[in-house]
C-alpha cells in the first residue's frame, strides 16, 4: 500500500471512529474494584457482568464491578489495589477493550533490544524513535534485555515511555502483551517466547537467505524474479556453477551488511575472487580453477553460504539496486515508504553504502539517468517494484512466516528485468531515506511498527476509539526522603561539553550534590545525584533541550534503592 491510500484511510478511520476520553481516579480501597457508569457498561456489555478479570500484559486481578448511575460521563473509578497488582504504570494513557468478558488495558509493547541491560541505555535515542507520535500509540512502551527478565515472576527490569515526563523511566513489570523484536533472540529464548506468545511476536523468526530462496522458488509467479540460487555444501556445488556461469556470487546465508560476500569470474585465460574487506576492494587471480577451488575450500563453510549466479548491474563500474522497505500498520496491511537506490563506489562488489563507500539516491533520478528511461518508464518500473515487494511479502506469509516489516533489494539488468536479490526481516537499516533528504520517513517507519505492534497485542484500530487517562498522579504527597537517582542522557556527542557544564550550573542552582561524567561505555552523560523527588523534578526539566529528535536530550531515569 503507497503512502498516500495510507493517509486517506487513516483519514477516513478517524472519521468512522470518534475518540471518547475517560479520566480513571483511584481509590484507596485496596480490595479489587471497578466502578463504571452506565453507559460505559453497555458500550462493553457488562451490564450483566459482577466480577471480571482486567488485564495488563500476562498480569490479570479479579475485579468486582460496580455501575454507579451518578458517576460523571467521563469517569472511572479503580481501586489502589487492582493498579498495584497489575503494575500498571499511572503516567500513561491507554486504550481498553473488552473480550470474552475480560477487560484489557493496553497496549502493552514491549520492545526487546538486547541480551544485556546496558544495550538498552545506549539506545536511548534510537528508542525515542519509537514514540514521536505517542498519542496515537497510547499504552506502554517498554524497552528490556534478557539479563533483566525474571522467568519465576514473568516480570521485567527494564525502562518505559514516560509522556508526561518525556523521558525513559526504569520500572518492574510484566510481561508485555506484543514484542517488537530489534535484536535475535537465540533458539532457546526463541522458543521460550513462541510458547507464551505465538504470533504475538514481530517478526519471530528471521529468515536466511537460503530459506528465502527456497520458500520462494515453490511459486512459479515469483520465482522468475530469482536469480539461479543453490546452497553451498560441498566445493563440488562450486564447481558445478563454475561449469555453467562465468559470473557468481557466494554469499553468506545470514550476512548483512555486504560482508563475506565473494564474486568468482572467468575470462579466456584466467580465474578471479573477488571481495572486499576491511573498506578495501580485493582481488585474487588465478591460473585454474583446481586453485581457485583449494583457496575458496578454505574460506567456506558447509551450509553457510548461497551460491547464485551474478545478474549484469553494472553501470560504469558501479553497482546498485533498489531498496523497497514493507512494514505493517495497524490495519495489518503492507505500506511501503523506504524507496530508495544504492550505488556502490567504483569497482565494488557489493552495493551498501556502509562497505562500498557509494552513495544512497532517490530511484526516480537512477532510472531516469543510468537506465535512461522516460518519465513513463520510471513510473512504470517504481509501481512494478513495490507491487511485486508487496506480492512477494504475502506470499511469504502464506507459508507460515508471521511478519512485520521487510526490506527488499532489488536490481534491474541491462535487459530491464527486475531481479530479486535479498529480503532482509532482521531489522533493515531505516534510516536510508536520510540521506535523500526524506528524514520524516525514518519516523514514519517506526511509527507504523509500533501500530503493527499495538494490534498484535490485541488492539485493532477500533480500540483507538476509547482512552483512559490518570488523574491521581500529580495529586500524591510530595516525597521528602533524600533518595539516589541516576539520569543517563543521550545528546549529540559534539555537544556533550557544553552539555555538561549546563548541567554543572544547574546542579549549583538547586543546591544537589553528585557527579557529572560522560560515560564512554554507554555513550551517555551519566549524572549520579541525591535529592527529593520534587526537586528532582525540577532539576531534570531543567536539563531537558531540543525539541525535535534529532537535538533533544533523550533521558532515562533511574532510581536507586
Amino acid at each position: 500500500m503507497r503512502v498516500f491510500d495510507k493517509i486517506y484511510k487513516f483519514l477516513k478511520l478517524r472519521e468512522d471512529n470518534l475518540v471518547i476520553n475517560y479520566n480513571i481516579k483511584i481509590s484507596n480501597n485496596t480490595s479489587g474494584t471497578l466502578t463504571i457508569n452506565k453507559e460505559l457498561s453497555q458500550n462493553f456489555k457488562l451490564t450483566k457482568i459482577k466480577n471480571a478479570n482486567i488485564r495488563f500484559g500476562f498480569t490479570i486481578a479479579e475485579v468486582n464491578i460496580n455501575i454507579d448511575t451518578h458517576l460523571e460521563s467521563n469517569e472511572i473509578i479503580l481501586s489502589k489495589g487492582v493498579i498495584k497488582k497489575l503494575g500498571l504504570p499511572t503516567n500513561c494513557q491507554y486504550n481498553i477493550i473488552v473480550k470474552d468478558s475480560e477487560i484489557i488495558i493496553g497496549p502493552f509493547i514491549g520492545i526487546y533490544i538486547g541480551r544485556y541491560k546496558n544495550t538498552v541505555i545506549q539506545k536511548l535515542r534510537f528508542l525515542d524513535s519509537y514514540i514521536q507520535n505517542y498519542n496515537q500509540i497510547k499504552g506502554v512502551v517498554f524497552a528490556f534485555s534478557l539479563d533483566s527478565i525474571n522467568k519465576r515472576n514473568l516480570t521485567i527490569n527494564g525502562y518505559f515511555y514516560n509522556p508526561n515526563k518525556d523521558r525513559w523511566e526504569e520500572a518492574v513489570l510484566p510481561y508485555p502483551s506484543s514484542i517488537f523484536q530489534r535484536s535475535t533472540f537465540n533458539s532457546e529464548w526463541r522458543e521460550y517466547f513462541g510458547a507464551l506468545y505465538g504470533n504475538k511476536i514481530f517478526n519471530y523468526r528471521p529468515l536466511n537467505k537460503w530459506e528465502v530462496y527456497d520458500t520462494l522458488n515453490q511459486f512459479p509467479e515469483v520465482s522468475e524474479y530469482l536469480p539461479p540460487t543453490s546452497q553451498y555444501n560441498d566445493i563440488k556445488d562450486l564447481a558445478e556453477y563454475m561449469k555453467q556461469y562465468k559470473d557468481i556470487y557466494l554469499k553468506p546465508i545470514s550476512g548483512k551488511k555486504g560482508l563475506g560476500i565473494f564474486n568468482i569470474l572467468k575470462d579466456d585465460r584466467k580465474f578471479y575472487v573477488k571481495s572486499r574487506v576491511d573498506g578495501e576492494n580485493l582481488e585474487w587471480p588465478f591460473e585454474n580453477p583446481d586453485e581457485l577451488l583449494n583457496f575458496m575450500h578454505n574460506k567456506l563453510e558447509k551450509g553457510k553460504y548461497i551460491i547464485q549466479k551474478t545478474i549484469d548491474i553494472k553501470f560504469e563500474n558501479k553497482v546498485m539496486d533498489f531498496r523497497i522497505g514493507m512494514d505493517k500498520d495497524q490495519l495489518g496491511n503492507w505500506n511501503n515508504l523506504m524507496f530508495v537506490s544504492r550505488v556502490s563506489g567504483e569497482n565494488s562488489i557489493v552495493s551498501n553504502r556502509a562497505i562500498s563507500g557509494g552513495a544512497i539516491k532517490p530511484i526516480s533520478e537512477v532510472l531516469k539517468n543510468d537506465y535512461h528511461m522516460n518519465d513513463q518508464q520510471v513510473e512504470y518500473y517504481k509501481d512494478e517494484l513495490v507491487s511485486l515487494a508487496e506480492s512477494i511479502s504475502n506470499k511469504l506469509e502464506l507459508t507460515g512466516y508471521q511478519m512485520g516489516k521487510l526490506a527488499f533489494d532489488f536490481v534491474i539488468d541491462k535487459d530491464k528485468k527486475i531481479w530479486v536479490i535479498e529480503i532482509n526481516s532482521r531489522y533493515p537499516d531505516d534510516s536510508l531515506a536520510n540521506k535523500i533528504g526524506e528524514k520524516q520517513t525514518y519516523y514514519d517507519i517506526h511509527h507504523t511498527n509500533m501500530l503493527y505492534a499495538k494490534k498484535l497485542g490485541g488492539f485493532e484500530v477500533s480500540a483507538n476509539s476509547v482512552q483512559l487517562n490518570f488523574l491521581n498522579e500529580d495529586e500524591q504527597p510530595e516525597d521528602s526522603n533524600q533518595d539516589r537517582f541516576k539520569i543517563f542522557v543521550a545528546i549529540p556527542r559534539k555537544d556533550k561539553h557544553e552539555y555538561e557544564n549546563h548541567v554543572f550550573k544547574m546542579l549549583q542552582r538547586f543546591g544537589i550534590t553528585g557527579n557529572v561524567d560522560y560515560n564512554e561505555k554507554l555513550r551517555k552523560v551519566e549524572i549520579d545525584i541525591n535529592g527529593d523527588s520534587k526537586t528532582m523534578e525540577h532539576f531534570i526539566e531543567s536539563i531537558k533541550r531540543g525539541k525535535t529528535h534529532s537535538n533533544k536530550a533523550v533521558i532515562g531515569l533511574k532510581q536507586c534503592k
